[in-house]
């Protein structure tokens, strides 16, 4: 398994990208699947992220390669020897999967997801078996939707893009303190940052965080709220404690205030600050988390349109689509990096992500290029498959997927 990856410096929370070592099977459940003992060594090894699907190419017709076969697939991980340190809890990320997500962890169930577009987590320390091997299996559906089929209430029903099956974005395991900044909010970050006001002289900036103690014991602890410039010097900061019961979630809003803030103004001048956020035991850092923060105000007008930090801002741009020819939706952080690049070059200011949510790795992109992006929730083309009302159940989910898209992108300031 790969080494962690620090999310910041001195801290215990843990990122390990789980991108090899993963066996995959198209295919209706095999008896014993999900079991440890299931013999998967004739499947398919592959690397994420994966997808079964292949379409698009710029002919009259469709490649020899193209791959439209809708169902299920099927993913077996096995994790030699995890010892998850005494005090922390393990959480499975799955940064997108297409398009209902099944978790068996050493046979057991953890959970679903419904929605192929947004990020969500499961905590799997109860079900983990320390220092013996761990065997995760993963069932993604992209099944049609119609009445009766899997999918037939999660969004979207239609449209004029193929929803992709398989684990076509990365998959992480978050190693944390039982207390910490909160990693179960709708796949958020557990920080939300917001700018009350803008001036020149002045920006107010409120930082809220989620807190959460998963642990059977209190916790006396601080936290540290720091906003540093684009050369990581600290301009404001503020310590408050906290006191967190066993079993508990708590909020807590930090005021602090920004003298001549230089401003995000999209193309002309992205600039970027951070906002970081620590929970201390003493003198030790239990837990930490970094977003961006970009200064700004906008609004729309009926005569002026667009209005960016008090300046009308025509608006030039295009769509885009997460899908590159011979890989579907399975693409690299350099895939994500030459579209930018390609949306720069043709001068645009603004991207309309359509139709659904984009990756993180885009939106950080966006943030850094300037561009102010339309996001989407993927609710198109029909939400019944008569004339009928849409049902209850397909409204709960378009609702979880817009909570998810407005959790995960909130401090993203494109």
């Amino acid at each position: 398994m790969p080494h962690p990856v620090r999310t910041a410096a001195g801290t215990t929370r843990s990122v390990t990208p789980l991108s090899d070592g993963w066996r995959f099977q198209f295919s209706e459940a095999p008896d014993g699947v999900t079991g440890a003992d299931f013999d998967d060594r004739e499947w398919q090894p592959v690397r994420l992220p994966h997808s079964w699907n292949r379409m698009g190419n710029y002919t009259a017709q469709r490649a020899e390669d193209t791959d439209v076969r809708q169902g299920t697939g099927w993913y077996r991980l096995r994790l030699d020897k995890l010892v998850p340190t005494k005090g922390k809890r393990a959480i499975l990320q799955f940064d997108g999967v297409g398009a209902i997500a099944d978790l068996w962890v050493n046979g057991q169930h953890v959970g679903q997801h419904k929605g192929a577009f947004s990020r969500f987590r499961f905590d799997i320390t109860d079900v983990l078996k320390p220092g013996r091997s761990n065997i995760i299996v993963v069932r993604a559906d992209n099944s049609k939707p119609e009445q009766g089929s899997s999918t037939e209430h999660v969004i979207p029903l239609g449209g004029d893009f193929f929803v992709h099956g398989g684990l076509y974005r990365g998959v992480s395991l978050i190693e944390v303190d039982a207390a910490s900044v909160d990693l179960m909010d709708h796949g958020g970050p557990g920080i939300y940052v917001s700018t009350p006001s803008v001036t020149a002289e002045k920006a107010e900036v409120a930082v809220l965080a989620r807190l959460r103690n998963s642990g059977t014991k209190p916790r006396k602890l601080a936290m540290v709220t720091r906003i540093a410039d684009a050369d990581g010097r600290t301009v404001a900061s503020a310590t408050a404690p906290v006191r967190l019961a066993a079993g508990q979630a708590s909020e807590l809003t930090t005021p602090l205030s920004l003298a001549n803030p230089r401003l995000w103004q999209g193309r002309a001048d992205p600039y970027l600050y951070s906002v970081t956020v620590e929970l201390r035991e003493g003198s030790r850092v239990i837990d930490s988390v970094t977003e961006p923060l970009g200064v700004r105000s906008f609004a729309w007008d009926a005569d002026q349109g667009f209005i960016l930090n008090g300046k009308p801002m025509r608006l030039q741009g295009a769509s885009r689509h997460q899908d590159w020819q011979g890989k579907g939706w399975a693409l690299s952080p350099e895939d994500h990096a030459t579209d930018m690049a390609i949306m720069a070059e043709m001068g645009v200011n603004t991207v309309r992500h359509a139709h659904y949510q984009h990756a993180q790795e885009w939106s950080d992109l966006a943030d850094r290029n300037g561009m102010v992006v339309k996001a989407e929730l993927p609710f198109v083309h029909q939400s019944a498959f008569d004339e009928s009302l849409p049902a209850p159940e397909l409204v709960a989910n378009a609702r979880a997927q817009l909570t998810e898209l407005i959790r995960q992108n909130y401090n993203h300031p494109s």
